[in-house]
């Protein structure tokens, strides 16, 4: 009935070139993600991370969070004012925008609405969707405390917010880490303490790899000893564990609560609140506290389906958490047990009434960006912080000789150069010096074709890339 409703909706906004594209996906978009068998990939730049990282936890420092803003997405833009508006002086809201005319339209529509427009920076990067947190790259940091981005698969027929993580590390400067699973934002959380939390939907996405191999990748990736799959729910749409669970604390859980016994859910529900209740610590001094939430579940004629009104889906960004709220009898209580497990807290209600048919609500549409010391420098304003090590690359498009500058110690650095097909075309293991130039030869000393080239140094773990363009 959702693939019916979908139908509707993508003909009735045909004429607008743009539509609004639900969580979920569904056979109307193409392939499922995983089910029929995950698609062909293209070779890919970066592999797994060397060194050890860590997941940060949501309830740790942030500097802020990135949302998908488009002009044509009614659905999403009033939540979006109103996280705005209840955002504290010390975090910044960073909009992905299509280009700078609509990074113009929204800045217009921010202080028109009496938004501070000193809280926001804009990233112009195209995408599909407003679900950023299914598609953003996950953050991990170093044992330097600086954050390298862990790049997942996302749905096959969303092929601008697949590449987004991409798109982003180019931008940003971040370096970029494959995970080649399909998996999103949504169903992961962790303690920050070494346990990580999945709905055990993301088996059933990624049949080509045995339940022990993807648990085993999600610990290399995000840094922790433990995995624990719990039962995603019935009919939500996503399975994802943000719709039925979420962290507050590295020692609480809350999780959804459904008075309708005659509903899966509910079984569901009781067994991973059992589980959670009886899972030791990651510091082995007893058992995690359990907070239950209601979850409202109701069936809609129109659209037809299954809709979850949870307020486990929220944001917790420092002192604040942004919960969502339906115009419903169960928000004053929600607000009220979100009030008593999280003393201190700002709790800011955010009317999510409008979106959350579509599968989703305030943590769906937001990635958090994590503090960490090296994201700080001396200048002042709101920014995206970025990893640089290459200072200039000249002449660039080059016809026989390019030079590479860069702020890197050359015994502690090494550089590689790819082709867009993610062949390495030359290595240097350590940088001759500081400042050195590419003759545009390969390994052999064969003269390369001309065309598009990436350059990668590394120093330690902190990488950095640049495009070189070779012509003949």
């Amino acid at each position: 009935m959702k693939r019916l409703f979908l139908l509707v909706f993508m003909l009735s906004l045909s004429l607008y070139g743009r539509v609004f594209l639900p969580k979920y996906n569904d056979g109307i978009q193409a392939v499922s993600i995983g089910r029929l068998g995950p698609p062909v990939l293209p070779p890919q730049l970066w592999t797994s991370p060397e060194f050890e990282v860590k997941m940060p936890a949501e309830f740790e420092p942030s500097r802020g969070f990135i949302v998908s803003w488009s002009t044509y997405d009614w659905y999403t833009e009033n939540i979006y004012l109103e996280m705005l508006q209840g955002l504290d002086e010390e975090n910044t809201m960073y909009i992905v925008v299509l280009n700078e005319e609509e990074e113009t339209e929204i800045g217009s529509r921010i202080v028109a609405a009496g938004g501070d427009i000193d809280k926001v920076a804009f990233i112009q990067i195209e995408t599909n969707s407003c679900w950023i947190r299914d598609y953003a790259p996950i953050f991990v940091s170093t044992p330097e405390e600086s954050l390298v981005a862990i790049d997942m698969n996302y749905y096959a027929d969303r092929d601008l917010d697949d590449g987004f993580p991409e798109e982003f590390a180019e931008y940003s400067g971040f370096p970029r880490y494959d995970l080649d699973l399909f998996l999103e934002g949504g169903n992961l959380m962790t303690d920050g303490k070494g346990l990580l939390v999945v709905g055990d939907i993301i088996y059933e996405n990624n049949p080509l790899n045995s339940p022990s191999e993807i648990d085993s990748m999600l610990m290399h990736y995000f840094g922790c000893n433990r995995v624990l799959a719990i039962e995603s729910m019935s009919a939500d749409g996503t399975g994802h564990i943000d719709m039925f669970a979420k962290f507050i604390d590295d020692h609480t859980v809350m999780i959804a609560s459904t008075t309708d016994t005659t509903h899966e859910d509910y079984r569901i529900l009781e067994s991973n609140a059992r589980i959670m209740d009886t899972l030791s610590l990651s510091d082995s001094s007893g058992t995690f506290d359990v907070v239950r939430i209601p979850i409202d579940i109701e069936y809609r004629m129109w659209p037809p389906g299954w809709v979850y009104n949870t307020y486990t889906n929220s944001l917790i960004l420092d002192n604040q958490v942004f919960v969502p709220i339906f115009n419903n009898s169960l928000d004053s209580n929600a607000l009220s047990i979100y009030q008593d497990a999280m003393p201190g807290y700002e709790i800011i209600p955010i009317n999510s009434s409008a979106i959350i048919h579509t599968g989703g609500a305030i943590h769906c549409l937001a990635m958090q960006f994590p503090d960490f010391p090296s994201s700080h420098d001396a200048e002042e304003g709101r920014h995206l912080p970025t990893v640089s090590l290459i200072e200039r690359i000249y002449p660039n498009p080059f016809n026989s000789t390019v030079m590479i500058e860069t702020s890197c110690n050359p015994q502690r650095s090494l550089a590689s150069i790819y082709d867009v097909m993610g062949r390495r075309v030359r290595y240097f293991p350590q940088l001759p010096e500081a400042r050195f130039s590419w003759d545009a030869r390969d390994e052999y000393g064969v003269i390369v074709s001309a065309g598009v080239y990436f350059i990668i140094i590394r120093q330690d773990t902190l990488e950095d890339r640049q495009k070189i363009i070779y012509a003949k």
